[in-house]
């Protein structure tokens, strides 16, 4: 993944994740290859001074299959198809007992070129910088699909019937995740995290605990 300050109220990203998906005691739900890439950029047309109380953004994404892997799996990268995204953004900084936090909220559409339905999301955070070399977050993620049908329903087994898989790409998810996260600086420009988030709220989507870490790179 790649962020790149094109202007100063202007980002482009793009991310080509090469990923190992494996399903315990299935050998066929094995993926090793690229996943699905994403090319986008973000617009702040608000900065947070003396005349604007919060910061606000506009951001597009593109999301596109970057390689052929079977979407009726449990353990498939993606449901393989292109997604466009459309998202608006709020932040603002502020100090609790004198340490430095933030809060950014989310909202947007995803319009869908295949199965299943389009989605609406939402996306929340707060943190605070505890140290100059210590941060911790806390989030509410959460997806609305406007369509699909029931996992393990009626339909959901018929078809699997007839075709001899699973059409996870029909099924519509919807869910409310919550979690927490830490990060740690090391240098200026080295970032090193680590977050865990469970549903609180899920229909149609697996109970998906989640522990991820990460590291990135400040080049300037």
């Amino acid at each position: 993944f790649v962020k790149y300050g094109a202007l100063e109220n202007l980002d482009v990203h793009v991310s080509f994740p090469y990923e190992l998906a494996s399903l315990e005691g299935d050998s066929t739900a094995t993926f090793r290859k690229f996943g699905d890439g994403r090319l986008g950029f973000q617009y702040r047309f608000l900065r947070e001074n003396e005349n604007s109380p919060i910061s606000a953004a506009l951001a597009f994404e593109w999301k596109t299959p970057l390689s052929t892997y079977s979407a009726n799996s449990l353990s498939s990268l993606g449901d393989h198809q292109e997604d466009f995204e459309y998202r608006f953004l709020l932040g603002r900084y502020f100090n609790i007992f004198e340490l430095s936090s933030y809060f950014n909220v989310e909202g947007g559409y995803r319009t869908r070129t295949g199965k299943p339905s389009d989605e609406v999301f939402g996306f929340a955070e707060m943190g605070m910088l505890f140290t100059p070399k210590f941060a911790g977050r806390v989030f509410v993620d959460g997806v609305d699909a406007l369509g699909g049908i029931g996992l393990e329903s009626a339909e959901f087994m018929a078809i699997m019937t007839r075709d001899g898989s699973p059409p996870f790409c029909l099924v519509g998810e919807n869910y409310i995740k919550t979690g927490l996260g830490f990060s740690f600086y090391p240098t200026d420009s080295v970032d090193i995290g680590i977050f865990w988030s469970i549903p609180v709220y899920r229909s149609n989507t697996s109970l998906d605990r989640s522990i991820g870490i990460s590291v990135g790179y400040k080049f300037f």
